[in-house]
Parts: structure tokens; sequence; C-alpha cells
């Protein structure tokens, strides 16, 4: 034997008796059965162990794992006859140290390897080659199955065809009712038909929308953990836009399978505080905006996953087909229909129902064999106090038929969940119907102890327990083992939460309980003092996820109908770091919607001071996040109310939100201006001299727009010598005026100029950020600081000067991104996208431009898309396809001279056309000689 070989033998034995030894020390265990043991190390470990090592041990440990596996398999039939295997009842405390073990054997593989890698094959002075590695599994969330799933087998084929042999679909949508069991079959399928298979995955990733705390945000952070695991430090340091990109050309380059299961939850349809409590029977999908996804983010992975040359597939789980998704190619739509009635008869019988064929298809018929019914149904047979024993599929003709004949067509399917549903539940003791519904109040899942915590200290732990356990064969209640918790299927817990008798009651229980949680962790509140509280407390908030506790004390105090306390809540703990400290201007904005129990046109039960503020901090969060024409009729009504209460300094600021933050930016310039000249008037009267300024200050960029050049500088000088006189710590509209004065020197063709303003700006955004940090106000400092780098980027591209962009430009998008600040995104988007284009990088050019353009169409920027469309022309032009450049200076002709107009009547958006002296005229006169060129 030379010493390479015995080298590798060195190594083969000590990592085998490594092993032998850590499975030793779990096969002594009393909790754990020997069949459980050897079946998750040899799932697990020896999965993890024969893709890593080298071709020679590879198969030496095939060989090996064999012999294990025989020598399994009899202790298994040992086992089973002799009926002696008793599991313990808590997966989470059976898998624990299977798992410890498994990750440690893992690292002493790994180890090993590494070793191996150093010894040089025989008579070459290389190393090993190393075989392909296992596909990587990453399921955080695992669903948690009910029991005696049957059938779907076309379904199954059907997914199985489009992962294997459907390459021109790269991403699938299953859209159905809740109910269906879309999310079951995509977990079965997952289960059987695809891991454990060779399909040549790189790896699989489920995701479930439905957990708390499970949004794309959360996903994107996770899979640093859970699949970036080698660049794991890298990734988490990247902001999160850059944490998209990096994730989509991952996916892009690699073979996955991604599967977001619940995808609703994260449409308009089904956000918010009542998304689990929604039902199929609302039409809110009759508007087409309620299918679309609140995260621009997500919408744009979504679409970058449907491109022919991406190597990965989704499969998304829905109740709602996107509207994102519509018109693309790479996407293939299935509504998922009902079980086949033979698959229902075999589910019956697997439940323990008796009967005969004929007898069960006429059953399950009355429910359109209706998967979440059937299973009411069957659940309610083998646990009805009278017809247990028997079990007699006979029972389902005690209950009275529908009369659907008055319903339509599309809402007859949710009206047989709701009539399955009120059977069952009507069947239970009152005092269990209750107990059903105050399990229904809670947002998340919840573990047996804090359930009985809350709910049931009064009553004995099995007792408790049996009631929990009926509840889950009745099909009322799901249960996940990993993390031993109860939850309800959404269509479940709508129905038992509306029966709830008294929600304020038990929503202050549920309150009161988690209030001594928060207040540890946290602090307790202060007075409300109406200025903005930089200290949150005495923990350290470094993520959203930290805040969970006090988010969900904040809604269950809504729902406990303390309105006033739940303001404190937001006001004191939530603001500054979801507001100031993340830029997390979606979140912000759902936690202020939860107000509105009764509807936007219905403040609640709080006074007007309190109401004011979180209408202009609502509109505020609507603006910054792309949502300009949502913002536009919360600034009117917070204006009504502070004018009612006589509060003219806030309508003055009202105004000027309105203005600046939702009319300029959708081309209403013209109602722009009058609410700015109203202010001018309101703060002259109250002699707030800094009011005025902000106001005229306004007003010299709508001049500006509007092609009025001297009237625009005079207006902005005129606020120039008020704010100035503040200095740069006081107001950062000394960085503003620069800023604005830099736009204006732009948009005169005098990029000269407009560089040596940004450069001011950006000096005195600077000294305002070092002074605001030092109270942890960061999205004040940066929104400035974001500004400042787009207008001296955009001013080196003016002058063609491509080598000192890149750096401004790159720190612009970083930080826009980082705080989700989307009012500015397109603009540097557009600015990169002229970058590229002196770089000649046409095609990465093109890529950004239509990106910039996306997100300008999706929130209604009418300036921005004109400005995006003229670029576009240009590039056209440059490329000698005149037909698409005429089509981009039309474009952009018609965004100068239209604006969105809010009707008051209808409470919706009317496409209007401007008078001309409303008209964007420097992009317009330019556009219109670029028309006339190309004719």
């Amino acid at each position: 034997m030379d010493e390479t070989d015995k080298k590798i033998k060195e190594l083969e034995a000590e990592l085998e008796s490594y092993i032998k030894k850590e499975m030793e020390d779990l096969l002594e265990s009393k909790t754990l059965s020997k069949k459980y043991v050897l079946k998750e190390l040899f799932k697990s470990s020896m999965k993890w162990i024969s893709g890593k090592l080298p071709i020679d041990l590879y198969e030496i440990f095939e060989e090996r794992k064999k012999q294990y596996e025989e020598k399994m398999q009899k202790i298994v039939n040992t086992i089973y006859l002799k009926n002696i295997e008793k599991m313990q009842r808590k997966i989470d405390k059976k898998t624990g140290r299977i798992y410890k073990k498994t990750k440690k054997i893992d690292k002493k593989t790994d180890e090993i390897l590494e070793r191996v890698k150093k010894i040089p094959i025989k008579g070459e002075g290389e190393q090993y080659s190393v075989s392909k590695s296992k596909p990587l599994i990453f399921i955080p969330h695992p669903y948690p199955e009910a029991p005696n799933f049957t059938g779907r087998v076309a379904e199954k084929q059907m997914l199985t065809d489009w992962l294997l042999h459907d390459p021109e679909h790269p991403l699938l949508s299953m859209v159905a009712i809740g109910g269906m069991g879309k999310s079951a079959l995509a977990w079965r399928w997952l289960q059987e038909e695809v891991l454990g298979k060779d399909n040549q995955l790189d790896g699989v990733v489920w995701w479930s929308f439905y957990e708390s705390k499970a949004d794309f945000r959360a996903f994107l952070n996770e899979l640093g953990d859970g699949v970036f695991k080698e660049d794991r430090e890298h990734y988490k340091s990247l902001a999160e836009r850059e944490k998209l990109d990096y994730t989509f050309n991952y996916f892009s380059n690699n073979n996955y399978l991604l599967i977001f299961d619940g995808f609703e939850r994260t449409l308009r349809a089904y956000m918010g505080i009542s998304a689990c409590y929604i039902g199929d029977d609302c039409k809110l999908e009759d508007r087409e905006r309620h299918r679309q996804c609140v995260d621009s983010n997500l919408a744009w992975f979504l679409r970058a996953l449907t491109a022919i040359n991406c190597n990965s597939k989704t499969l998304l789980t829905t109740r709602l087909h996107p509207l994102d998704l519509e018109s693309f190619l790479g996407v293939k739509k299935v509504v998922l229909e009902k079980m086949n009635p033979m698959d229902a008869v075999d589910f019956f019988q697997a439940q323990g129902v008796n009967g005969t064929r004929a007898e069960i298809e006429t059953a399950c018929e009355k429910y359109n064999f209706l998967p979440l019914c059937l299973r009411l149904l069957s659940g309610m047979i083998i646990t009805h106090p009278k017809y247990r024993k028997d079990k007699d599929i006979k029972l389902a003709e005690n209950i009275p038929d529908l009369d659907l004949t008055k319903v339509d067509d599309n809402l007859q399917d949710a009206i047989k969940f709701q009539h399955i549903l009120q059977y069952s539940y009507d069947e239970l003791m009152p005092e269990n119907q209750q107990l059903m519904s105050n399990i229904a109040a809670f947002r998340s899942p919840m573990e047996f102890t804090t359930l009985r915590e809350i709910l049931a200290q009064d009553i004995n732990v099995n007792e408790f327990r049996e009631k929990l356990e009926c509840f889950k064969k009745r099909g009322l209640l799901q249960f996940n083992e990993r993390t031993d918790s109860y939850d309800l299927h959404p269509v479940v817990g709508r129905y038992c939460y509306a029966r709830l008798i008294e929600p304020k009651k038990i929503h202050g229980i549920i309150t009161k309980y988690l209030e001594e949680k928060v207040n540890k962790q946290f602090g307790l509140r202060i007075p409300f003092k109406y200025q903005i509280l930089m200290d949150p407390g005495p923990m350290k908030i470094e993520k959203i996820e930290d805040l969970q506790p006090v988010i969900e004390l904040y809604y269950h105090s809504i729902g406990s109908e303390k309105y006033e306390e739940a303001f404190l809540i937001l006001y004191d703990r939530l603001q500054s770091p979801l507001y100031y400290g993340f830029g997390a201007f979606h979140e912000f904005s759902e936690l202020l919607l939860a107000f509105f129990v009764d509807g936007i046109d219905n403040p609640p039960d709080l006074c007007d001071e309190y109401v004011s503020w979180i209408l202009n901090s609502l509109a505020n969060s609507f603006s910054h996040s792309g949502q300009p024409q949502k913002a536009l009729p919360v600034f009117k009504q917070a204006i009504r109310i502070a004018e009612i209460v006589r509060k003219w300094g806030d309508v003055a600021i009202g105004l000027g939100n309105l203005a600046k933050m939702a009319q300029v930016p959708i081309g209403n310039l013209e109602s722009a201006e009058s609410n700015l000249q109203k202010r001018i008037v309101i703060a002259g009267k109250n002699n707030d001299e800094i009011s005025v300024a902000m106001a005229n200050l306004e007003l010299g960029r709508i001049s500006a727009y509007l092609g009025r050049f001297d009237e625009s500088i005079k207006k902005i000088s005129k606020a120039q010598v008020v704010l100035d006189s503040y200095g740069p710590l006081k107001t950062n509209s000394v960085s503003l005026i620069r800023a604005y004065k830099s736009n204006y020197a732009l948009l005169m063709n005098n990029p000269r100029d407009g560089l040596r303003f940004a450069q001011e700006a950006l000096v005195h955004a600077k000294e305002w950020e070092k002074e605001f940090a030092k109270q942890n106000i960061l999205q004040a400092g940066v929104a400035n600081l974001i500004q400042c780098n787009l207008l001296i980027g955009a001013s080196y591209i003016a002058m063609k000067d491509a080598a000192k962009v890149e750096a401004p430009l790159q720190f612009a998008i970083t930080k826009c991104r980082k705080i989700n600040m989307v009012d500015y995104e397109a603009p540097i988007l557009l600015e990169l996208a002229k970058l590229r284009h002196l770089q000649q990088k046409d095609d990465e050019s093109l890529n950004l431009a239509t990106e910039a353009l996306e997100i300008a169409n999706r929130c209604g920027y009418i300036l921005q898309q004109a400005d995006i469309e003229q670029f576009l022309g240009e590039y056209y032009k440059d490329q000698g396809d005149m037909k698409k450049a005429r089509k981009y200076f039309e474009d952009c002709i018609e965004h100068c001279t239209h604006c969105w107009k809010y009707n008051e009547k209808t409470k919706d958006f009317d496409y209007v056309k401007k008078d001309e002296k409303w008209w964007y005229k420097p992009r317009y006169e330019m556009a219109v000689r670029l028309l006339e060129e190309l004719q």
C-alpha cells in the first residue's frame, strides 16, 4: 500500500469511527427510538456526507451506507414486531439532538474533506475531484400538513411535467380560492416528487407568506443563513435592493425550485391587520389594482424570474393571480379544480368514515368536492357525540340543503364553505364555540402553554388539550408539531372570528398579557408630547423583527378599542425606529391604517390632534413609498380636520405637503401652485415667515417646470433670504434651496451651475445629517444626501463627464433603496442609464431605463415618466430604431401635457389634458424638437 492509499484509509477510518460514536451516543437516549434515529441520520447526515466526499471515499461510504441500511431495517422490523416504539409528543425535542449530531458530523466531514484535498493523486500533483453536492434544501417553516392527504395524482403529474419538461414557463401560478388545498398539494408534491428524486436541482426553497413576520423583506434576510452560507457576511452587509440583485443573479444562474406559498398575502387585497380574515366572497378582486404586489421590489423580482434564460423555476400558490405577471410569456397560470370523486371517497375512508362509495360521493357532491369542505364534513362525522361510534356517512343527511339559486356562480364555492363551517361550528358546545373564536383572535400561531395561560387558566391541562385535539380532528384547528403551535386555516379563522361575542374583551385580555412583556423588554411608555421621540427604550432595535412584540401589542390594543393607548404605543415606540430609523414607510402605513377600522373616511375615536398626526403621517408614508395618489386624499382629510379645529399652522404645513409630495409628482402643477398660494396667505396671517419661505421655494420649483425661469429664480432667491438666516443646523431648507437651484440650472441646460449648487447643497446636507444623527434621526439626513448626490451625478452626465459620475449615483441608489424611498428611485436609475449609455454599455443602459419607467408608471409619477421617455427616445434614435424613438417622444409629449386630477365626486383620479400654461415646458419643447428631427 503506497503513502496516498494509506492516508486515505486513515482518514476514512477516522471519519467512520467518529460517525459511529455519534450514532451510538444518540441510540443510548431513552427518549429517542432507534428507528427514528437511524431513519433521520440516513435521511440527513449520510446524504450530506456522500455529497461532499471525494470520489474514493464516496464509493466506500455508499457501500457502508447499504450495510447500515440493512442493519437498520432489521432493527426497525424487530421494534415494529415487538410494538415497543414510543415517540415523544413534541417533535422538536426529539429532533433537536439529532440535528445537533448531524451538524457535528457535517462539520467533521468538512474537516476531513479539507485534509483529503491536500493529498495528491498518485503520480500527479493535482487534488482529488469532488462529486457534486446534494441539493440544498431551505424550508424555514414547513407546511403543517393535515392527516390523510389523498389523491391529486393528475395535479402532481402536471407540476412534475412543468418542472422537468417546460422550459418556456419558468414561473407557474397555481390559483384557487381558500380551502381548495393549494398549499397541501404543493407540499405533498414537493415531498413525494421532488425531494430525494434525481431531478438535477441545485436546491429547493419553500417560503410561506402565511407565517408571521414572513414578508418579502424577511425572505431576503433569511436567505443569508439558509442559502448563501458561504457568502453570508457579505450578503448581510448589503442594502435591501443590493440583496435583491444578488438573490436574482444567484437563482438565475443556478437550477433551484422556489415555492412561494400563500402569495396572495403580498397583494393589496390581502394586506393589513385583517388579512387573515378576508374571504373569497368579497369582491376586492373586481378592481385590478387589488391584484398588485404591494412591494415593488417583489414585483420586479417575480417578473425577472419569468425570463426564459432564468435557470430556476418558481411556483406560486395564491388566491389571486398577481397583476404584475399579466401578459408575461414566461408565466403559466393554472386554476386548481375540485377533488376527483374517487379520491374523495378514499379520503373519507382514510378518515374512518363508514359508508358505501355511492353514499360518500353523494354527500361530497353537495360541496362540489372542495377539499376543506370534505375535511370539515368528515371531521364532524368522526367526532360527533351522537354518531362518532358508528362514524356513518348518513350523518351528512342531517345537514340542511343549501339554496344556491340566487347566488352568483363565482361565489357559490365560498358559500359552501360558509355552510359547512356554520354547521360544524354550531355543533360545538357554546363554550367550545367561543374558545374557537378566541383562538381566532390571535394574528399568528400560538403555543399550547401561551393559549392556556391567556384563554384557559381555569381549565385542567388535560381537558384543554383534549378540546384542542377535538378541534383538530374536526378540521377546525391546525397543529404544527415542529413548533408545538396551533393555528387556523384563513377561511376557518375568518368565520370563527366573525362570531366572537366580545372581541373587545378578548383583545383586552391578550393586550394585558403582552403589555407586561413589552414593558420589560422595551421600557414603559412616556407621555405624548407631539414631537419626534428618538429614544425607543432600553432595547437596542437592530432590525424590524425586533419590534414584533410591540406591533402585536399595538394591534390587540386596537382590537380592544383602546385607541389612545394604541396611538401612544405607535408614537412612542414604533414611529422612531420604523419611519426615521429603517425608512419602513410601507410597514408604518400599514400600522396607521389599522386605526381606520371603518374605512379611511372614518377616523378613529381620538382627539383631533392625534387624528391629524395619524393622517399626516399616513400621507407622508404613502408618498415616500411611491403612492402619491393614495396620499393626496389623506392629506386633504388632514387639512379639513386642522381647519375645523382652527390649527392654522397645521393647515399651512398640510397644504405644502399636499402640493410637494402628492400633486407635483402626478403632474397636477395647477392645483399644487394654488395650494401653495393658500399656504402663503394663511402663514402670512400667522406671521410664520418660515412657512411662507417654504411655499415660495416650492413655487420656484414649479415655475421652473412650467418654463417660467425668471419667476422661478426670483421665488427661490426670496425664500433663500429668509431660510439662510436660520443656518443649516436649524433647517434642512438651507441645503434644499441649493438643490432647487441646481435643478433649475439643469432645466436651463446649465450643468456647470447645476454642479456648483449641488455641491454646496451637499455640504449643508452633511451638516444637517451630523446634527440629527446625534438624535438617531436617520431618514431626515439621508433624504437630503440622496437628492444632492443625484443632482451632482446628473450635472456630470449633462457635461458628458462619465469619470466622476459613478460614485455619487451609486451612493444615491444604495441609500435610496436602503430606506425604501421610492420617490427618488426612478430619477437615479435614469441617470445611471444615461451613464451606461455614455460608457457604450447599451444593454445595461436600456435595462436601467426600463426599470425606471416601470417604477414611474406604477407610481403615477407623470414628470418622471416624461424625463425617462425622452431619454428612451434618444436612446432608440442612436440605435437607429426610429419607430420606437418616435413612440417614446410622443409618450413624453403626452405626459408633459397631461396630469392625474383627483375627482372629489368619484373619489378617484381622472387622467386629463392640462391647459397649455401648466405644461412641463422644458421637457415638452425638447421632445417636440427631437420628434421634428426624426420626421
